[in-house]
């Protein structure tokens, strides 16, 4: 393992939660209307986590 993919899971594992956690928040009348900014920062992060899973471990296979 190397820093990419340790990163990158951090991403998506710290992205999902978060989103779970405004959902809970947007259900249980916390929240008065929906943060379109969450869904897009959401799919940025877990597409960069992903990216970096990917970049990590074909680094990996190439050394």
């Amino acid at each position: 393992m190397n820093w990419k993919i340790v990163v990158g899971a951090l991403l998506i594992i710290g992205s999902v939660r978060e989103m779970f956690s405004i959902i809970g928040d947007y259900n249980s009348g916390k929240l008065k209307s929906w943060p379109f900014g969450a869904d897009i920062a959401f799919v940025l992060l877990f597409a960069l986590g992903i990216y970096l899973i990917y970049s990590g471990r074909k680094n990996k296979k190439l050394s």
